[in-house]
C-alpha cells in the first residue's frame, strides 16, 4: 500500500480528493441526534385511566392486553406493570423481526380490547420501547395560543392540526396534552327502556356495531393483494337516529329512550406555560431522521399552518431538540477550529515550518472526513456517543502522521542528493509496525463491544464502530497519504535541514520563561476573544477552562525546558519515580472508589434549574393536584424577564420547572425563587414534596 501510494502520486491525490468530494456530499445528509437509536425488537402498550386502583387496572386493562398480545407472531417475552392510573405492556420479539408489520398485527389484536376497555380508561396507545437511560426530553413541542376555550381548541387541534403536522417529512407521531377530547353521552331513561323491552346491554352492543369496520374487498397492484376496509363516520343526529328494535312494527330510535349530547372527557393532563393553561403538541421525529433537518421543516411549517388554520391560533416553540443540537454543533465546530489553531501553531513553533504543519493538519481533518463519509453510508449517526469516540481517537490520528512525518525527515535530513522514493517509502515503514500494533491494539479492543446486546449495545456498539473507523482512517492517510504530500517542495525543505536542528536550541530558565510569556499571552488572549464574542459572563464561566489548559500548557514548557535534569534525576533517583507512580495509584483508586459515579449511563446535563416535584395520597383528582402545583406558580410570579416556567399535573402527581437564561443563572433571582417554594412546602402537608436545583435537595413527606 505505501510502495503502490508513493509510485502512482497522481492516483493517489485523485482519490484522496474523491474522498474529500464524497465528505462534502455526505457530511450535510449525516443523521445528527442527541443520543444513539433505540433499535431494540421492543413495543409498549400503555394505557391511562385517571384515579383507578392497581388491582382495577390490572383487572380490566393489563389482562386483557396481555391476552390479546400473547396471539401475535414472533413474541418472545411479556412484561406488564399496573401502578395507579396507569397500564403498561412491554412485548419483547424475537431478533430479526420486522418491527412494522410487529406494530402493525399488534394493533389489530388491540382492536377488540378497546372496544370493552372501562369507559372512563384512555385508548391504548402502542409506542417504540425507550431504555430509561436513553429517554431524552421532546423532540419538538408548540403550545397553541388561542382565545378558543381549552377543550374546543384541543378538539379543533386533533381534527385540523395533527393531521398537517403529521404530513410533515420526518414526523413520526404529534400528540396533545391539556385540555379534554370530546365525547357523546348517551344518558338512558330507565323507564323508558322498561317501556320498549330494552336493557342497556342492548343499547350498547348496537352502539358498539355502529364501529365495525366494513371489508370493501381486495385491491391487486404490482402483484400484490391489499385487502381494504371501510369504516362511516357517524354524526350526532346519526347516532339519535340510531334504530334499537322495532315494537309493533315501529322502529324505536336511540332518541326515543335516551338523551345524547355533545361532552367533554374528564381532564387528565393540565400543562401551563408562565402560569396559563395551555395546549402542547409535542411531536416525535421518525426513527434514523436528521433532527436537525426535521426541526428545520417544522419551523418552517408553522407560519404556513397558522395562517391556512381556520381558526384563530398562536404557535409557541418549547422545546426543540434540533435546534439546540444545531447550536451545540456550531460551539463544537468552533471550539474545534480553535484547538487545531492552537495545534498548528504549537507545531509550527516545534517543527519551525509552517508547510510540514500544514500537512500534519491537513491529515487529521481528511481523516475526519473520511470517517464522517464512513458513518454517512454504513448509517451511523452523530450523537454525543460517536462524537466521543471520535474525540478519543484525537491524539492518535496526530500521533500516526507525526511518526511517519518525523520517520521520513531522519531519512532525508542533510541529504542534497539521493533516492526520494526510497527514503520516503522506507521512512513510512520504519514506523508502520509501531503504528499498526497500537492502532489495531486500540480497535480490537474497542470492537470487542460489538458482542454486547440489548441495552448496552445501544451504547458501546456506536463507540467502538466510531473508533474503530477513526483509527483505520488514520492509518490509511499516514501511510498513504502523509508520504507522497511530502514530495515536492516539502521534501526540498526536508534535505535542508538535519533533523536535530528541529529540536529546541533553548534550555533551562530561558526558555522557560518564554514558554510561559508566550502561554500567558495565549490564555489573554483567548479570554478577550471570549469576552468580545459570548460576553462577559459566558468569559467568566469559561475562565476556569482557560486557566486550566494554560496551566497544563505551562507545566509541558517547564517539563521540556528541564527535561534532561529531570532524566538524570530520575537515573539518579530510580526510586523517586516508582514512589510517585504508587502514591498515584494509590491517590486514584481512593478517588475512583469515593468520588467517581459508578452504575447507570451517562448522558448530557443540561442547564440548572429549579424542579418542584409533589405528589398528593393515591386516587387524588388531578383537578386538586393541579391547583397544589398552582400555588407554587403563584409563589414565583411574575417572572422576571429571561426565566421561563413549566408546569405539569398528571393524576395525584404535579411538576414545575422554572429555567433560567445564562444571564440570570449568577443573579439572585434563583435562590430567591428556591428560598420561597421551600417557604411554601413548609405550610403544605399530607402529600410529598421534593424541590432541587441551586442546592441540596429538600424533601418532606413520603
Amino acid at each position: 500500500m505505501i510502495r503502490f501510494a508513493v509510485d502512482h502520486p497522481v492516483a493517489t491525490w485523485m482519490l484522496f480528493a474523491a474522498l474529500l468530494v464524497t465528505g462534502l456530499y455526505a457530511v450535510p445528509r449525516l443523521n445528527v441526534e442527541a443520543m444513539p437509536e433505540t433499535d431494540l425488537p421492543e413495543l409498549s402498550i400503555v394505557t391511562s385511566w385517571n384515579g383507578a386502583s392497581p388491582s382495577a387496572i390490572q383487572r380490566s386493562v393489563t389482562l386483557p392486553i396481555e391476552e390479546a398480545v400473547a396471539g401475535c407472531h414472533a413474541v418472545e417475552d411479556i412484561d406488564s406493570r399496573s401502578e395507579h392510573g396507569q397500564s403498561t405492556v412491554t412485548v419483547k420479539y424475537k431478533r430479526g423481526t420486522n418491527m412494522d408489520f410487529a406494530r402493525l398485527e399488534l394493533s389489530e389484536q388491540l382492536g377488540a380490547v378497546r372496544r370493552n376497555l372501562p369507559p372512563q380508561a384512555g385508548q391504548p396507545m402502542i409506542r417504540p420501547y425507550v431504555p430509561e437511560e436513553l429517554r431524552a426530553e421532546e423532540f419538538f413541542s408548540v403550545n397553541l395560543i388561542s382565545p378558543l376555550p381549552m377543550n374546543e381548541l384541543r378538539d379543533r387541534a386533533e381534527s385540523w392540526l395533527v393531521p398537517r403536522f403529521l404530513a410533515i417529512s420526518g414526523v413520526a407521531d404529534a400528540e396533545l396534552r391539556g385540555g379534554a377530547r370530546p365525547i357523546v353521552k348517551v344518558l338512558l331513561d330507565l323507564q323508558k327502556l322498561e317501556n320498549y323491552g330494552l336493557t342497556a346491554d342492548q343499547v350498547a352492543n348496537r352502539l358498539d356495531a355502529l364501529d365495525d369496520i366494513v371489508p370493501a374487498g381486495p385491491v391487486r397492484r404490482h402483484g400484490l393483494e391489499l385487502t381494504v376496509s371501510v369504516r362511516d363516520d357517524v354524526t350526532l343526529a346519526q347516532l339519535q337516529r340510531t334504530v334499537l328494535a322495532t315494537v309493533g312494527g315501529q322502529p324505536v330510535t336511540l332518541r326515543h329512550v335516551a338523551e345524547v349530547r355533545p361532552d367533554f372527557e374528564d381532564i387528565a393532563y393540565y400543562s401551563r406555560i408562565g402560569g396559563e393553561n395551555v395546549i402542547t403538541l409535542n411531536i416525535t421525529k421518525r426513527s434514523g431522521q436528521n433532527s436537525i433537518a426535521v426541526s428545520r421543516r417544522l419551523r418552517h411549517e408553522l407560519p404556513v399552518i397558522q395562517a391556512d388554520a381556520p381558526f384563530a391560533v398562536h404557535f409557541e416553540v418549547d422545546q426543540d431538540e434540533g435546534r439546540d443540537l444545531q447550536e451545540k454543533l456550531q460551539e463544537l465546530v468552533i471550539r474545534s477550529l480553535v484547538i487545531l489553531g492552537l495545534l498548528f501553531a504549537m507545531l509550527a513553533a516545534a517543527l519551525k515550518r509552517v508547510r510540514l504543519t500544514a500537512i500534519v493538519i491537513g491529515s487529521i481533518i481528511l481523516a475526519i472526513v473520511i470517517c464522517l463519509s464512513l458513518f454517512y453510508f454504513f448509517g451511523v449517526s452523530v450523537n454525543f456517543i460517536t462524537i466521543s469516540g471520535l474525540t478519543i481517537c484525537f491524539g492518535m490520528l496526530l500521533d500516526n502522521s507525526i511518526l511517519v512525518l518525523d520517520a521520513i525527515h531522519r531519512r532525508l535530513s542533510g541529504r542534497q542528493e539521493g533516492d526520494t522514493r526510497e527514503a520516503l517509502i522506507a521512512g513510512t515503514r520504519e514506523v508502520a509496525f509501531p503504528i499498526m500494533a497500537t492502532t489495531l491494539t486500540t480497535v480490537v479492543a474497542f470492537l470487542s463491544f460489538i458482542f454486547m446486546t440489548e441495552r448496552l449495545s445501544l451504547f458501546y456498539v456506536p463507540l467502538a464502530v466510531s473508533v474503530g473507523i477513526a483509527m483505520l482512517a488514520s492509518i490509511f492517510v499516514a501511510f498513504c497519504w502523509i508520504p507522497v504530500a511530502l514530495k515536492g517542495p516539502s521534501e526540498r525543505e526536508l534535505r535542508s535541514t538535519a533533523a536535530a536542528d528541529d529540536e529546541f536550541a533553548l534550555r533551562g530558565w530561558p526558555m522557560a520563561w518564554r514558554w510561559l510569556l508566550a502561554t500567558l499571552i495565549i490564555a489573554v488572549v483567548a479570554y478577550g476573544g471570549a469576552w468580545a464574542w459570548k460576553g462577559r459572563s459566558t468569559a467568566g464561566d469559561w475562565l476556569p477552562w482557560i486557566g486550566g489548559a494554560a496551566g497544563l500548557l505551562g507545566a509541558v514548557g517547564v517539563f521540556v525546558a528541564w527535561v534532561d535534569a529531570l532524566t538524570r534525576l530520575h537515573l539518579k533517583l530510580w526510586f523517586y519515580p516508582l514512589v510517585l507512580l504508587v502514591a498515584l495509584s494509590v491517590g486514584m483508586g481512593w478517588a475512583y472508589k469515593e468520588k467517581v459515579r459508578k452504575g447507570g449511563f451517562w448522558r448530557p446535563q443540561p442547564k440548572e434549574t429549579i424542579v418542584v416535584y409533589c405528589e398528593r395520597p393515591v386516587g387524588t383528582d388531578v383537578k386538586l393536584s393541579s391547583e397544589t402545583i398552582k400555588l407554587f406558580e403563584q409563589e414565583v410570579l411574575p417572572l422576571p424577564e429571561g426565566a421561563h416556567m413549566r408546569a405539569g399535573a398528571f393524576g395525584n402527581q404535579a411538576w414545575l420547572n422554572i429555567e433560567f437564561d445564562d444571564a440570570l443563572l449568577t443573579s439572585a433571582y434563583p435562590e430567591l425563587f428556591r428560598n420561597k417554594l421551600i417557604v411554601l412546602a413548609e405550610e403544605l402537608g399530607g402529600m410529598f414534596i421534593w424541590i432541587n436545583g441551586f442546592g441540596d435537595p429538600y424533601m418532606k413527606g413520603g
